[in-house]
């Protein structure tokens, strides 16, 4: 971590980590999209790149789609994955297989707590009955690790990874939209399953 780069700070819920290449499309959007739907739980959502546009703003048409949302992306500024990122984050989610392999070649031991969007969302719908109210977000990647090792994942990465829409058209945007919205909700669902404790889902 360079001298004038903040250490990752603790999160009472734990720290998620989404990443994509650039860090100015798929990463943030899926990032800020996620970190809204886990208002309260006390998780810290952000985002990197593997081979990141470091200190570029959002994509335009991210921007617009998180404003969309109704969610301030003006001041995001992206950056690139580091070790110390990695170490700190208890889950890590990736836009595509590749990003979540990355993960693996730079902290080996991580890998277990990186996954593709689509490949989480998979798993978590299989294991739907096994998430544990205030099980953490261990519980998560656990059962996604074990997914995983079983052979269940889809055969072709395209059915689960996130389309790259940069200096793309109009359409393959519409398609990345589309697959973070068929996964995301399933992974925030449950998120915000296992970051709340049973006795304040009974209050």
């Amino acid at each position: 971590m360079s001298a004038d780069a903040p250490a990752p700070q603790p999160a009472e819920g734990g720290r998620v980590l989404v990443l994509c290449t650039g860090n100015i499309c798929r990463s943030p959007y899926i990032a800020h999209l996620l970190a809204a739907e886990l208002v309260g739980t006390g998780v810290l959502v952000e985002s990197a790149g593997t081979g990141a546009v470091v200190g570029a703003p959002m994509h335009e048409q991210s921007l617009r789609l998180v404003s969309d949302a109704g969610l301030d992306g003006l001041a995001f500024r992206a950056r690139q994955v580091t070790p110390e990122l990695i170490h700190a984050a208890d889950l890590i989610i990736g836009a595509t297989r590749e990003h979540a392999a990355a993960v693996g070649w730079l902290v080996p031991e991580a890998f277990d707590r990186a996954h593709s969007l689509g490949d989480l969302a998979h798993a978590l719908r299989d294991h739907a009955v096994d998430l544990v109210p205030g099980g953490g977000l261990s519980h998560v990647f656990t059962l996604a690790a074990g997914h995983r090792r079983a052979g269940r994942l889809h055969r072709s990465a395209e059915r689960t990874d996130v389309v790259d829409p940069y200096l793309k058209p109009r359409r393959v945007w519409e398609q990345m939209t589309a697959q973070v919205h068929e996964h995301l909700p399933v992974v925030a669902a449950a998120l915000r399953q296992v970051t709340t404790r049973p006795d304040e889902r009974e209050a």
